[in-house]
Order: structure tokens, then C-alpha cells, then sequence
């Protein structure tokens, strides 16, 4: 993976779904939302220019994750020769699904898209809720005064004074057709859109060296497989071929639900993890000793992934996979 065009979702990993083969270059097909599928080389999938930094200008973690790569990928190349489904050791295959999760560009996507959320419920918030907090705690706006009257020399402000100024300003608060209540409305909303537009436009940029800075902390962290300890893990073989690799990875499914998560958070429930490792290898995670029906279709990838991998167009048709 190392150089200027850095994989997200690993390159070894997509060779599972190959639709042909043209001496080194390896060619699956491809769906994107809103387009036709079509059919590209491996290596301008699943991946970003400096995904994971720059060396020579900042902090990077390709060459670690590249170095751990070698491991998964001669693992994954083992489990797809096998001819018979079996019970997985434990050890490597969480480490793999933990490792996986974590490296992915859906993190960011789905961390920016949170964020971008949480900052337009503020500019739309925020300033009655200041100004509400402001009634509830009118001592701030006095505290706040007290200081000012201080660096001018007034010290020792008197108690009655306090409770006139107090009461001054909680009734201009209350009063929503006071001038002086929608001028402090509108200069909340000016200083949060000027705010927040900035953090916005600096949003890519801030999730993006926050994702590599955590992996440069640790690219599979214990704490995640451990969770991923409690699952049995299995091989599961389809003949046929009708796995298909979404740029998640893997996806979990929720116990007693039909949804399904791209990231499982260790609180909820989670019944089955899926990881497609070729078009006829499935790596099944759950809860019991034995597996249960696999029954995720593609309908399924459509709702949480951006890039459907595939070996041909006729997988498709919604089926089960």
C-alpha cells in the first residue's frame, strides 16, 4: 500500500472478487450509488491519495498498517483455499475485523456526517438556549458586570444594585419583543455562523488527522478484540459465488432485528458479524456455537456502505447472501 495512492480498504482483500486477471493487474466489478456498475483495476478502488498522511510532511501510518498487512493478507489467502467450511481460530480474525473497522474511509465519512449534524442542531439552538440559561442564572450577567466595574475601579457593587441590575436584565431576557432580546438573538446567531461555517470548512481536514492520529496510536485496539473474543468464528463456503465485499468491510447484524450496522457498538446486541472474503468465502462471527441462517442481502449493504465490490453484475439481483 505504500506511496501516494494509499488503500482504505485493502487491496488483498478486494482480490477475493476478481472479475478477470491481466497479468499483475486485477480488474472487479464496481457499483457506486447512482451510477451503472463498472469494471476497474483493483488498485484505483477503495483508496485516496495520502489516506493515511503524508511522511514527508506529517504525521503518517502507512508504513504500519503496510507491515500488518503482509500478516492478514497471507491469513485471508490461506481461508480462501480451504475447499470445506471450518471453526476459526479466534486470535487473528478479530484482530483482522478489529484492524479493519477502524481503517476505513466509512469512520471518517460517518464522524464528519455526525458532526456536520450536531453543528447545524447548535446554530438552530443554541442562541434561545443561551438565552434561556441566562434566566435561569441571571447571577452570570452580574458576576460578569462586576468584573467590568472592577477594571474600571467600582468596586464593592452594593447588594441592592445587584438585585436592580439582576432584575434589569432578566426582564429584558424574558421579554422576546424587547428590542435588546432580538438584537442579543441575532448576535448569538452571528457569532455561531461565522463560528461554525469556519469549523465546517475545516471539518475534512480536522477528522482526518484526528483518524490518523488514533491509528498511529493503534491500528487494532485490544479493548475492540476482546468484544470481538466473544463471537465463534467460522468459514462459510459457497460453491456458487454470492458474496460480494462492501468498502465497510464487515457488517454486523443486531440480535431479534433486521438491521445491520457497518460499526457494532459493544453495548448493543449484535447476533452475526459478516466478513466476505472472496465471492464464494463468507467469515461469519455469532454468538452461538453454531451458525445460524446468513440472511443479509445486498439491500442490506445498499443502506450503510458507498462502494459495492462485486465479481459480476448479476449479483446484483437481491439475493441472500
Amino acid at each position: 500500500m505504500a506511496g501516494k495512492n494509499q488503500h482504505f480498504l485493502p487491496q488483498f482483500l478486494q482480490k477475493g472478487f476478481s472479475s478477470r486477471v491481466n497479468g499483475k493487474e486485477i480488474y472487479t466489478w464496481v457499483y457506486r450509488r447512482g451510477t451503472s456498475p463498472f469494471e476497474s483495476n483493483i488498485k484505483n478502488i477503495g483508496s485516496s491519495r495520502y489516506f493515511y498522511g503524508n511522511p514527508n510532511e506529517e504525521l503518517s501510518v502507512d508504513p504500519e498498517i503496510t507491515k500488518q498487512e503482509t500478516k492478514f493478507a497471507n491469513y485471508i489467502e490461506k481461508l480462501r483455499n480451504k475447499s470445506e467450511e471450518l471453526e476459526l481460530e479466534k486470535s487473528i480474525i478479530t484482530e483482522f475485523v478489529t484492524h479493519l473497522i477502524i481503517r476505513t474511509q466509512f469512520i471518517r465519512t460517518s464522524l464528519s456526517q455526525s458532526i456536520d449534524y450536531f453543528l447545524d442542531y447548535i446554530l438552530e439552538e443554541l442562541p434561545q438556549n443561551c438565552i434561556d440559561y441566562l434566566i435561569e442564572h441571571p447571577e452570570i450577567l452580574y458576576r460578569n458586570l462586576e468584573q467590568q466595574l472592577e477594571r474600571q475601579g467600582i468596586k464593592n457593587l452594593g447588594s441592592l444594585a445587584k438585585d436592580v441590575i439582576v432584575l434589569h436584565f432578566k426582564n429584558v431576557l424574558t421579554n422576546e419583543a424587547n428590542e435588546s432580546n432580538r438584537e442579543l438573538k441575532i448576535l448569538l446567531d452571528k457569532f455561531l455562523l461565522s463560528n461554525i461555517n469556519e469549523l465546517k470548512k475545516n471539518l475534512p481536514s480536522l477528522v482526518r488527522t484526528s483518524h490518523i492520529s488514533t491509528l498511529s496510536q493503534n491500528i487494532s485496539p485490544e479493548p475492540r478484540i476482546n468484544f470481538f473474543r466473544r463471537f465463534n468464528w467460522f468459514l462459510i463456503i459457497r460453491k456458487k459465488g454470492s458474496f460480494i465485499l462492501s468498502d465497510v468491510g464487515s457488517i454486523s447484524k443486531l440480535k431479534n432485528s433486521d438491521q445491520v450496522k457497518a460499526v457494532p457498538d459493544k453495548l448493543e446486541k449484535i447476533d452475526q458479524i459478516f466478513l466476505p472474503i472472496s465471492d464464494t468465502h463468507l467469515v461469519v462471527g455469532c454468538r452461538s456455537r453454531k451458525i445460524k441462517k446468513v440472511n443479509v442481502n445486498i439491500r442490506h449493504l445498499q443502506n450503510i456502505n458507498y462502494e459495492i465490490i462485486m465479481e459480476n453484475k448479476s449479483v446484483f439481483e437481491v439475493q441472500k447472501l
